[in-house]
């Protein structure tokens, strides 16, 4: 699997940490292996990464079928069928069923020399699971009429209002550019609630916007006078159509981006530590308590909830933007700072109790994933988890 060279002990503890069968003392001993080094930490987080054995298995496959095949081409009286690779081959399928729903990816602990490998199971079993979010979203238009969207609606003319034609096309909902200046500027609100996102909303000048879980953009229908605004709550992407007569403008409760045409996220939920500008492409100006600072891509701004504005010069623009693509990504996060998007791509209320360890996290959260999956992935962790499906609450505990 590439890295670094594996004890065949380790190893052969590993397979049997993904079978579920370590005895106690087993546990012990792999866990005292992770301890030893980040190094350590670090394979044993990618040898129980799913992707990394199944391309493993495919590799070790291909190699042996090519080796078998050709040594038929010289010794064509040799029995056709290989018996080399069966043993192993029923393990290793064994072990991917084991992991078949788990997430395609892995964690791992600031803090590795108090890293642990659990001897109990970290999440109490469900009768079921709570699955992830869905495509959809609550389009209100002027008159107050809505329009629930869901990935099954292509291709139907939904409204029209100000001259411009609102419909869906490949899963997307678009405006067409108007075809005359209306005298009255009519707003509509696209909503995602907790468990929804909408890629995405197609403006009347061609602007993209993608919305993340519990969030919003009200809208003109048709952008009129000298400027282009919008509002938004929550998180969204925006690719925006250039037009440098006509600056776009995003606002938030408490900061404004102004942009010419750019591509960028911004992330103001209310309940989060600050707002949140990530430039991928072009420049911004980001605004907020009287004070304002210039992006420039790769470049973050920062809103605190304290009024203070800070500037990320080399931000992880793809780790911003992985929500969009399907994956949540953290780096280096707290549990609370995980359990709020937890709470928004499930929606689920997340409460905690006790004095939880002082401990942060990296990896990646694909959208797909089950919560009851996403849980198990702190297994290596010291933090418990109780959760109350006919309630959809869940209790985070040290």
């Amino acid at each position: 699997m590439g890295g670094q060279d594996l004890p065949e002990r380790i190893g052969e503890l590993v397979f049997k940490y993904l079978q579920n069968s370590l005895n106690k003392a087993e546990k012990e001993e792999l866990e005292s292996w992770v301890r030893q080094s980040t190094g350590n930490l670090h394979e044993f987080n990618r040898l129980t990464d799913l992707n990394e054995v199944r391309a493993s298995v495919k590799e070790y496959r291909d190699n042996k079928e090519k080796s078998w095949a050709d040594l038929l081409a010289k010794a064509p009286e040799l029995a056709p069928a290989p018996v080399y690779s069966f043993k192993w081959w029923n393990a290793v399928a064994a072990a991917l069923v084991l992991l078949a729903g788990a997430a395609t990816f892995y964690w791992y602990h600031s803090s590795p020399s108090k890293s642990t490998v659990r001897e109990e199971p970290i999440v109490s079993a469900p009768s079921g699971d709570l699955s992830p979010g869905t495509t959809r979203a609550t389009l209100t238009l002027a008159n107050g009429q809505t329009i629930v969207l869901d990935s099954k609606m292509t291709g139907t003319t939904l409204a029209q209002q100000g001259g411009t034609a609102i419909k869906t096309q490949n899963g997307q909902l678009v405006y067409s550019p108007r075809t005359n200046v209306p005298s009255e500027v009519l707003y509509n609100t696209l909503k995602t609630n907790r468990g929804e996102d909408f890629p995405a909303l197609v403006l009347s000048d061609g602007t993209k916007v993608w919305l993340n879980a519990a969030s919003s953009i009200h809208f003109p229908v048709s952008f009129n006078g000298s400027e282009r605004k919008v509002a938004i709550t929550g998180e969204a992407y925006f690719e925006v159509a250039k037009d440098p007569s006509k600056p776009f403008i995003v606002k938030t409760n408490n900061s404004d981006i102004e942009v010419l045409g750019t591509h960028f996220n911004i992330m103001a939920y209310d309940n989060e530590e600050a707002v949140r500008a990530t430039l991928l492409e072009g420049s911004v100006r980001f605004t907020g308590n009287k004070k304002s600072i210039l992006l420039k891509p790769g470049q973050q701004g920062c809103l605190l909830t304290n009024g203070n504005m800070e500037l990320i010069d080399h931000a992880d623009v793809n780790m911003a933007v992985a929500w969009k693509n399907g994956v949540q990504a953290f780096n280096q996060a707290d549990i609370k700072t995980i359990m709020r998007q937890v709470e928004r791509w499930y929606d689920i209320d997340v409460v905690f109790k006790g004095t939880l360890p002082n401990r942060t996290f990296s990896g990646d959260i694909p959208r797909t994933a089950g919560l009851s999956k996403v849980l198990k992935l702190f297994e290596i962790s010291k933090i418990h988890f109780e959760l109350d499906e006919s309630k959809k609450k869940l209790t985070v505990l040290p």
